[in-house]
């Protein structure tokens, strides 16, 4: 294979387009445990959209300047920036002028965007001390980067813990697979409810 993606994996296109579905299957039972032995940490971020339409939306300007804030995208962005750091600063082998190369899933619609937003984010030290952490940025694609196809994983199978969908699959057993992930409990899933988006709001 050139690469795992969790879509292609599960619908059987692209690269698994020929292999057999208890295949794929015995495959994902067979790799993904090796995420969590192989990774520092991990961590994947959500948000309900009914609670930030009810407690975002109302709140921020419909401007220009205010796009990315009226974005659940941008806010788990955002969000995740901030915890990977906090994780980061928990490092005992972190040095004081250590900074984080952040690799992104490459995106036509929100590469761009993203980019813009992590470079303002930088300019803000003044704000946000956390982002002294932050150091270059690169795009990439799955089949670049080993480490994203496991990000994909992790996103995907918490996409579907939030929705309440993982044990509706009628060929995979999606509840069994994300149990391999968090295992170990290097892996977390977080999701910002309204308490936290009013938080959000207030700073």
């Amino acid at each position: 294979l050139p690469y795992f993606h969790m879509v292609s994996c599960i619908s059987g296109s692209d690269p698994f387009k020929s292999i057999d579905v208890s295949v794929r299957g015995e495959l994902m039972s067979a790799i993904f445990p090796l995420i969590p032995e192989h990774a520092c940490f991990g961590m994947s971020a959500g948000v309900s959209l009914a609670d930030f339409y009810a407690v975002v939306l109302p709140n921020v300007p419909q401007i220009s300047e205010a796009r990315d804030l009226r974005d659940p995208y941008f806010l788990c962005f955002q969000l995740a920036l901030e915890r990977l750091v906090a994780r980061i600063e928990e490092l005992p082998e972190l040095r004081a002028d250590d900074t984080v190369a952040c690799y992104f899933d490459r995106q036509d619609e929100f590469g761009p965007r993203a980019l813009r937003y992590f470079n303002r984010l930088k300019a803000d030290e003044a704000n946000r001390p956390w982002v002294r952490r932050l150091g270059s940025v690169t795009f990439a694609g799955k089949e670049d980067l080993v480490a994203l196809q496991a990000a994909d994983v992790l996103a995907w199978l918490s996409n579907r813990f939030m929705a309440g969908t993982l044990s509706t699959h009628r060929r995979f057993s999606l509840n069994e697979y994300l149990k391999m992930l968090w295992q170990r409990r290097t892996l977390e899933h977080g999701v910002v409810d309204r308490e936290a988006l009013q938080g959000q709001i207030d700073q």
